[in-house]
C-alpha cells in the first residue's frame, strides 16, 4: 500500500476537508475505511480498490470538472455530489454499494464508464442540475413482492428521471440499464402505429440482463410540455412509445395517459420485456383511431368459405397515397396487396379486399398501413381471424352458370376423404373425371374448361356434375353424394 494512502487516512481522521487530488492505492480486494462525517474532495479522485466510508460520505464539491479514475468495478460505498460548478466524470466502471446523494452537479458516464448501483445501494436527490448524464446500471435484488426503483437520469438538455416497478424478481438479481438521449426519436424510425408523432427532444435506451427473471413491469416517465417541450403539444395526448423492430420498424403506443397539467408523470401498461429497448414520448392526437393522417372508424375481418374478407372504412383522409395490406408470415408481416388511397378527402370511404383460398383450420393476422405521398407510414391493426373447417359436406352450384368457356365448381369436405367428381351429359354418359384422389378437410374448387376426357370441346347443353366422397376418418357421415345441373352455351 502506498504512502499516499496513509496521508488520506490521517487527513480524514482529523476531519479536515481535502483540497487536493488524492488516491486510494491498494490491491483490488483491499478495503480502505473512513469513519468521519464527511471527506470533501475538490480535486480528482483515484480509486483503485474499495473505499468504505462507514458512517461518513465521500463528497465531491470541487469548482469545475472533476474526474474519478479507477479500475473497472472498483467500489465506493457512500458518495455525495455537491458541486458549485462543473461536472464529475467517470473514466471507468464505478460501483456504489450503499448510498448515492445527488445535491448539485451532474455525473457524466459513458458506455465504457457507467455508474452502477448495487442491490444494497439507495439513491436520493436528483433534480434539474444534478443527475446522471449517461448509462446508469441498477442491480435489482430478488423480491417476491412488487418493488419500485428510481433512475435519476437526464441528458445534456434536462433531467427526466425514470421509475420502474417490477411485480417480482426471481432466481437471481436483474441488471437494468437506463440512458437518456437528447435528440429526435424520429432518427430511429418515422413510422408510427396508434401515434401521430414522437418526441424530437428526448428518447431513452433501457435494457435488462442477468440471471434473474421477471414477468411484468411498468415504466413511469416524467414530462414537461411547457418548460422544454418534450415533443407533445397537449399533455392529455401524451403516451409512452416503444420502438418495435419486429417486421416493419415503427413506434407503438405502450399506453399511459398524460394529465391536464403541463408537467407530471405517465405510466405504461404492464410490459413483459424491454423489446428493442428504445422508448420515448408519443403524441396520440386524440379521438377515435389515433393514427393520423387517416381517421379510421372500421377495420374488420370476415370469412367466406376459405376467403378472408378485409373491410375498412375511413371518415377522412389527408395526403393518403395508398394502403398496404399486410399478412403475418411466421414472425414478420409481408405486403400482399396495395390499394390506392383517396389523397385528401373529408368524406367517408369504404374499402374491401379479398385474400383468397386460405388454408382451413389456420389463424391469420392482418394489418393495414396507410402511406402518405411523402412516404410516411402509419400502421393500423393487428386483427386475427381463423378460417374454420367446413361443418358439412357440400357441393355448390357452379359459377358462372350458364357458362361459355369455363366454370368453377366448389365443394366442401369436413373430413379427409376420397373424392370423385365426375361429369355426365343429359343421357347419363360419362364426359370427364375432374377429381379422383383423396383430399384433406377444407374448402376446395375445381375448374371445368368445357372439354371431355379426350380434350375435345363438347357441345352446348345441360351437363350434370356429381361428387362422391368417402370419409376416411371413421367418423359419421361415412359418405356423401350430390349432383348439380350446369348449362354450357356457345
Amino acid at each position: 500500500m502506498r504512502t499516499i494512502l496513509s496521508i488520506l487516512l490521517i487527513l480524514s481522521a482529523l476531519n479536515t476537508a481535502v483540497r487536493a487530488q488524492l488516491s486510494v492505492h491498494s490491491s483490488s480486494d483491499a478495503v480502505v475505511s473512513c469513519s468521519q462525517t464527511t471527506l470533501d474532495i475538490t480535486g480528482n479522485w483515484n480509486n483503485y480498490g474499495t473505499y468504505h466510508s462507514l458512517s461518513s460520505t465521500l463528497r465531491f464539491s470541487g469548482v469545475g470538472d472533476q474526474y474519478i479514475f479507477s479500475y473497472p468495478g472498483n467500489i465506493i460505498s457512500d458518495m455525495t455530489v455537491k458541486k458549485a460548478s462543473g461536472s464529475l466524470f467517470l473514466t471507468d466502471t464505478l460501483l456504489v454499494s450503499d448510498s448515492l446523494r445527488l445535491v448539485q452537479g451532474k455525473i457524466l458516464t459513458s458506455i465504457n464508464a457507467p455508474l452502477g448501483l448495487l442491490s444494497t445501494a439507495r439513491s436520493t436527490g436528483g433534480h434539474y442540475n444534478s443527475f446522471i448524464d449517461g448509462p446508469l446500471i441498477r442491480v435489482l435484488p430478488v423480491s417476491a413482492t412488487p418493488d419500485s426503483f428510481m433512475f435519476p437520469t437526464g441528458d445534456s438538455l434536462d433531467f427526466r428521471p425514470i421509475f420502474m416497478k417490477f411485480q417480482k424478481i426471481e432466481i437471481d438479481t436483474v441488471l437494468v440499464t437506463v440512458e437518456q438521449f437528447n435528440g429526435n426519436a424520429n432518427s430511429l424510425s418515422s413510422n408510427y402505429e396508434n401515434l401521430d408523432k414522437v418526441s424530437r427532444v428526448h428518447y431513452w435506451k433501457m435494457a435488462s440482463t442477468g440471471k434473474g427473471l421477471w414477468s411484468s413491469a411498468q415504466i413511469t416517465m416524467t414530462y414537461d410540455t411547457v418548460a422544454l417541450n418534450d415533443g407533445v403539444e397537449l399533455a392529455q395526448e401524451l403516451r409512452v412509445a416503444q420502438l418495435d423492430t419486429i417486421g416493419t420498424t415503427r413506434w407503438i403506443s405502450l399506453g399511459g395517459l398524460g394529465s391536464a397539467n403541463h408537467s407530471g408523470v405517465i405510466t405504461t401498461d404492464p410490459i413483459a420485456d424491454f423489446g428493442s429497448g428504445w422508448f420515448t414520448f408519443g403524441d396520440a392526437g386524440g379521438g377515435g383511431d389515433i393514427t393520423l393522417p387517416v381517421f379510421m372508424s372500421l377495420f374488420e375481418l370476415s370469412t367466406n368459405r376459405s376467403d378472408v374478407l378485409i373491410s375498412w372504412k375511413t371518415e377522412s383522409e389527408v395526403n393518403n397515397n395508398c394502403w398496404l395490406i399486410q399478412r403475418k408470415d411466421t414472425n414478420d408481416f409481408k405486403t400482399i396487396a396495395t390499394v390506392n388511397g383517396r389523397g385528401t378527402t373529408p368524406v367517408a370511404t369504404e374499402y374491401r379486399y379479398i385474400d383468397p383460398q386460405m388454408k382451413s383450420g389456420k389463424a391469420y393476422t392482418y394489418r393495414l398501413v396507410d402511406v402518405s405521398h411523402d412516404g410516411t407510414m402509419h400502421f393500423h391493426g393487428d386483427q386475427t381471424i381463423v378460417v374454420d373447417l367446413p361443418r358439412n359436406y357440400s357441393l355448390s352450384q357452379n359459377y358462372p352458370n350458364p357458362f361459355n368457356e369455363g366454370t368453377t365448381i366448389l365443394y366442401d369436405l369436413p373430413f379427409r376423404s376420397d373424392v370423385d367428381i365426375t361429369l355426365f351429359n343429359i343421357l347419363g354418359q360419362k364426359v370427364a373425371a375432374l377429381v379422383h384422389t383423396n383430399r384433406e378437410a377444407g374448402y376446395h374448387r375445381v375448374l371445368w374448361d368445357g372439354k371431355n376426357a379426350r380434350g375435345q370441346a363438347v357441345a352446348s347443353g345441360v351437363y350434370i356434375v356429381m361428387i362422391r366422397a368417402r370419409n376416411l376418418t371413421g367418423q359419421k357421415p361415412a359418405s356423401f353424394t350430390k349432383s348439380k345441373k350446369m348449362t354450357l352455351l356457345k
